[in-house]
């Protein structure tokens, strides 16, 4: 029995290599009206490999409503095998006349074909026969006394026609970076129940991003080549091209559920048609480009024109418009006279709209000094498609009036003297009431002694005092001293820091912290406390040698603390950041 199978298998085998190879183009009609519809099918059988079209389409008076539709199919009949592979559009003609559907070049494996051309004549109306129209639904009493009595209802083909989608694009002529609106629009004359995409989508040479992500999907009632459907759009997607020259937006398969019957659904897979895309390169740009494409407006505020030295202002930066402003880095100056820069969180945009966009920079602004200070305008130089240039807006300036003097615990740090230990007497007890009489001659002289020496004490801790001032002010001008002592001198600044947390006075703690470490390296290379500055300390470090992550790591602590201090709604008091700071100084005192 076995030997009978293979030899009926061999045979089929055998007999499906013998047909020939063909393909063939053919058409539903040769004669419609204008508000007619015909499908064109370019069928292979045998075919090695899939069928694919390699010449340009081209439909003379026609629209293409959908395709190309695939199918596939096997037969076997007497014991033959063969397969048939196709190619279906779905046309609809634009005006009346004799038209003619070209020649196509096809291609399946290695070999290559070529299609006879169709004569197709379009009348005036229509002249297909209308039928009753009761939707698609299935009529149980459709011929029912020509069915067999208990044959089961048969569920209706879903043709490419009666589902399709399109792809529409807001331009197909762009510049480099410019925003694509991409919708995928679904044309369906049967009920749709279930919808997805049979694969995540890849756009190649395209940043996309996703609009309208989880909005519902709205269908609505269009009549296209004299044919009613039902129309949505199911997936939208900005796109904005990286690269310059022809990109091809890729067709996207979906998978439905199509009700084609009152008792029957059917899964059908449908795919948009491919796109292509010109992108234009940008001319040469200035100097000062920010690599925005598109059309945009600056502006520049702050909470207030007048302020006094080391009051912090808050300098806000907004860049709105139409455009992909995740390619804007940074527009705010690195130094602005007159001010200390303190560059909050990276900047947001504010809007989750991937085209209609808005970017904001806040920024800590401390005046160093007195007097009319300017904020100088911010400049934005971006590509306009529309106008096919290059385009510069500006912020205007903003003048401050600073006024007052620098106080006690702004931003300039003054040399303090080392604090001394403070000394505390624990654990000591109440001593126990000595009974029995008492020896008033002993008490007499003791309390003698006791008024001269409580005379002479105080004395003596004064003249103390003033010889331990005097020495410790001369050790101060006496560099070496500063140079040894400069870690001790940073670890009593610590404990100052501690002491502020402990008081939840936030402000105080990040400024200790900054003058602890800007004043050790004060002491440490015998410069002016109150001159010395973070990028001062950064190019010495550099000249030593130091590791440039340390420094970094350094700079990046000193202005935290600074910008914390002069915040008005700062993080919190980070008690970790003592330990910290003595890490750093610690890893320095090593490099050094």
């Amino acid at each position: 029995m076995k030997k009978i199978i293979m030899v009926l298998c061999f045979t089929i085998a055998i007999s499906s290599l013998s047909f020939a190879e063909s393909v063939k183009a053919y058409v539903s009609n040769n004669k419609i009206g204008t508000d007619d519809t015909l499908t064109f099918t370019i069928e292979g059988e045998n075919l090695d490999g899939d069928l694919n079209i390699v010449s340009s389409l081209n439909f003379p008076g026609f629209t293409i409503v959908s395709g190309p539709n695939r199918s596939h199919s096997i037969s076997i009949v007497n014991g033959s095998m063969s397969k048939k592979d196709s190619l279906s559009f779905v046309l609809a003609p634009e005006r009346e006349g004799k038209f003619t559907i070209p020649s196509f070049t096809v291609k399946a494996g290695d070999k290559e074909y070529k299609t006879k051309p169709i004569e197709i004549e379009v009348v005036k109306g229509s002249i297909v026969p209308h039928q009753r129209n009761r939707g698609n639904a299935y009529d149980p009493f459709d011929n029912f006394f020509d069915d067999d009595f208990f044959a089961p209802p048969r569920p209706r083909n879903v043709r490419p026609e009666d589902i399709f989608i399109r792809t529409e694009v807001s331009k197909k002529k762009v510049y480099l970076g410019e925003p694509i609106l991409v919708k995928f629009r679904l044309f369906t004359t049967v009920p749709i129940t279930q919808l997805g995409l049979q694969e995540a989508p890849s756009f190649e040479g395209f940043l996309a991003y996703d609009i309208d992500a989880n909005k519902r999907i709205r269908f609505q009632s269009t009549v296209l080549a004299g044919k009613r459907y039902n129309t949505a759009i199911i997936y939208k997607k900005v796109l904005y091209p990286t690269k310059s020259g022809e990109l091809v937006i890729k067709p996207l398969s979906f998978v439905l559920n199509a009700q084609a019957d009152f008792f029957f659904g059917k899964r059908v897979i449908r795919k948009s048609e491919p796109l292509r895309i010109k992108v234009l390169p940008l001319p040469e740009p200035p100097k000062d480009f920010s690599g925005l494409v598109g059309s945009f407006d600056i502006h520049a505020s702050v909470d207030t024109n007048n302020a006094k030295v080391g009051q912090s202002i808050s300098f806000k930066v907004v860049v709105s418009g139409k455009g992909d402003l995740k390619a804007l880095e940074n527009i705010i100056p690195d130094t602005i006279d007159g001010f200390k820069i303190f560059k909050s969180s990276s900047p947001k945009i504010t809007s989750k709209d991937p085209i209609n966009q808005s970017k904001v920079w806040d920024i800590v602004l401390v005046p160093v000094r007195e007097g009319k200070l300017e904020i100088p305008s911010i400049k934005l130089t971006y590509f306009d498609p529309l106008l096919e240039k290059y385009v510069t807006k500006e912020t205007n300036p903003i003048e401050i009036s600073v006024s007052g003097k620098v106080e006690s615990g702004g931003t300039v740090n003054i040399v303090s003297p080392a604090e001394g230990n403070e000394v505390r007497v624990l654990n000591k007890d109440i001593a126990f009431i000595k009974t029995g009489k008492i020896d008033t001659t002993s008490y007499i002289v003791n309390s003698k002694a006791l008024i001269i020496v409580s005379s002479v004490v105080p004395f003596l801790f004064i003249f103390w005092g003033i010889f331990v001032r005097i020495v410790d002010e001369r050790r101060k001008n006496d560099v070496e001293y500063r140079k040894q002592k400069a870690y001790s001198f940073f670890k009593n600044k610590l404990k100052k820091a501690r002491k502020f947390a402990r008081k939840k006075n936030s402000k105080e703690f990040y400024q200790t912290l900054s003058k602890a470490v800007i004043s050790y390296f004060s002491d440490k290379f015998s410069k002016p406390n109150i001159e010395l500055r973070i990028d001062e300390i950064e190019q010495m470090l550099k000249e030593k040698g130091v590791d440039e992550k340390l420094i970094k790591q350094l700079t990046d602590f000193v202005e935290y603390c600074d910008f914390e201090s002069y915040t008005p709604h700062s993080s919190g008091i980070k008690l970790e950041l003592i330990n910290e700071a003595n890490e750093i100084i610690q890893k320095v005192e090593k490099a050094l």
